[in-house]
């Protein structure tokens, strides 16, 4: 009928004599006669969900009318909208929460004024504060290190006026303050939305100080020897290169010392490489006992072979320090009953040190090290032999 019309078709019927009417027809029985009848349909986005109908008007419906009624029918319609709207978006808060507190990085939002207006479940276990202690406080007072706080205002100002800045759309690595007042790395995706003409922050937070511990303990075992815990071949080169780098801006002097185990291959070979390898961990122990200063090094330079960088030390302190590791050596009373001249292990070493006045390489402070350790074995073993270093 009439009613089904405005629905179905989605456009307005407006007649004053319903009973001739082609779609007249359908109203239910017991239904009141209709003498005159205005329908407009209820859209929303095109689609006709319902309608205003009026009927039995004395003087009948005119044009006006029917204006009258599209004018409320559009605002029943934004009104309906509206609420959708509202609904869906309580709907997807809603959802946006559950997801938020499952996850296992901190979700903070601030507004443009850097206040909280967000703080997820993970923020809290990152943190250590709870939600209630956190919102509408400053982010950077609250969360970041005194230090960097001046750089992060002047940041946030410039990213309220464009929702732009260094931050934006970066994953960085920077420092947060824990509730107790620790420091922790973390990393730190933001992004910058719009919400009622002002730019709000959003930022994904990790921590990550199992993350770096890690990475530390990689970097360490990089230079580290495997077996006898002192520094690799690899430090050693870095730390001369360093050295020599510091030696030639303050010309102060520098020593180096190479130590060889003394007929170590027949004790290897006597004793078997489990009794060789400890035999190395505590010659290694030995010599690192016997160094005090931080910015001396002992590494393992190869097999049976260790190298000591002595900064700052000259030809009495490098010969003491070399003469000192090799009796401490002897006193430990390693049993070397296939050394043809000893029945404890020995070591030799070869000492070189430098006061720089002309321009050269520390490898020349290696070769001339590594002459001396030759001449200490060649002149009998268990023996100090230096060499000072002099180009012209």
């Amino acid at each position: 009928g009439l009613w089904g019309r405005v629905v179905t078709e989605g456009k307005p019927v407006i007649t004053n004599n319903p009973r001739t009417h082609p779609d007249s027809l359908g109203v239910p029985e017991g239904h009141p006669g209709l003498t005159a009848f205005l329908g407009v349909p209820l859209k929303l986005e095109d689609r006709a969900v319902g309608l205003i109908g009026l009927g039995n008007k004395e003087q009948g419906y005119n044009e006006t009318d029917l204006r009258n009624i599209e004018e409320l029918s559009l605002a029943f319609c934004e009104a309906l909208r509206l609420k959708q709207t509202e609904a869906a978006l309580k709907d997807s808060e809603a959802r946006f929460r559950a997801i938020a507190d499952l996850a296992h990085d901190a979700i903070i939002m601030a507004d443009q004024n850097g206040n909280i207006i967000y703080w997820n479940q993970a923020a809290g276990k990152i943190f250590g504060y709870k939600a209630g202690e956190v919102m509408e406080k400053n982010l950077h007072e609250l969360l970041a290190p005194e230090r960097f706080k001046e750089e992060y205002r002047e940041g946030l100002e410039a990213f309220s006026k464009s929702g732009n800045g260094k931050a934006v759309g970066q994953t960085l690595e920077l420092e947060g303050v824990r509730k107790d007042g620790s420091e922790f790395p973390l990393e730190l995706s933001m992004s910058g939305v719009l919400i009622q003409g002002s730019w709000h922050a959003i930022g994904i937070v990790r921590d990550i100080t199992e993350r770096k511990r890690m990475e530390k303990e990689l970097e360490r075992l990089s230079y580290q020897d495997g077996l006898t815990g002192v520094a690799n071949r690899r430090l050693f080169e870095q730390t001369l290169d360093r050295e020599w780098q510091r030696l030639a801006r303050s010309k102060s002097p520098l020593a180096l010392i190479l130590l060889d185990i003394d007929y170590f291959k027949a004790f290897n070979d006597r004793y078997g490489h489990q009794k060789g390898d400890e035999c190395l961990r505590q010659v290694a122990r030995c010599i690192d006992g016997l160094l005090k200063r931080p910015a001396d090094l002992v590494a393992r330079y190869g097999g049976e072979e260790f190298a000591l960088i002595l900064p700052e030390t000259g030809a009495n302190g490098a010969r003491a320090v070399a003469e000192k590791i090799r009796s401490e050596i002897q006193a430990l009373g390693i049993a070397h009953a296939s050394s043809p001249v000893a029945e404890q292990l020995t070591v030799s070493l070869g000492v070189a040190w430098f006061v720089p006045t002309t321009s050269s390489a520390p490898e020349d402070l290696v070769a001339a090290a590594d002459e001396a350790l030759y001449q200490a074995k060649s002149d009998g073993r268990n023996r100090v032999r230096w060499k000072e270093v002099t180009w012209q």
